[in-house]
């Protein structure tokens, strides 16, 4: 990911959206690491769906729960890598593994390729990841859903 500061992160762009997560702390020369799971709209399409949105809209309770709600569904559909001890893998694991692993994939690969591997992939990370990242960073947005929520 380019960023006009320094910083380091991915970026996984669609045609109404695209998802950034990077680190906001070091962006910032931040102390701490500072993760930052974004939802960029692109096309409003996706916002709007049937009706006009105004700006009085958007501090409503409900919107800023839909909002959360669409940002937890897109992190669910991230995939997250880590590293494994690949010792524990069959070989047609390892070879999924191996082959997934790589960001590059994600982006070369057909609808049906990421149909049929993404599940496959992300069970082993789930089973094997060394730091349970996907687990660890789903408790913490859901933690500050709720603390936005309770705002």
């Amino acid at each position: 990911m380019r960023t006009k500061r320094k910083g380091r992160g991915m970026r996984a762009p669609l045609s109404q959206y695209e998802i950034k997560i990077y680190n906001k702390g070091l962006q910032y020369s931040q102390p701490i690491n500072i993760l930052r799971f974004e939802k960029k709209v692109v096309k409003m399409t996706n916002i709007i769906k049937g009706g006009i949105l105004f700006l009085s809209e958007l501090m409503k309770r409900g919107f800023a729960e839909k909002c959360l709600q669409e940002l937890m569904r897109c992190f669910e559909e991230t995939v997250v890598t880590e590293k494994i001890n690949t010792k524990l893998l069959t070989n047609a694991e390892l070879k999924i593994y191996e082959i997934d692993i790589n960001p590059r994939y994600w982006g070369q690969a057909s609808r049906k390729q990421k149909h049929k591997y993404k599940p496959l992939f992300t069970s082993i990370i789930d089973r094997l990841g060394m730091q349970k990242l996907k687990a660890i960073t789903r408790m913490l947005l859901q933690q500050k859903d709720l603390e936005i929520i309770n705002c």
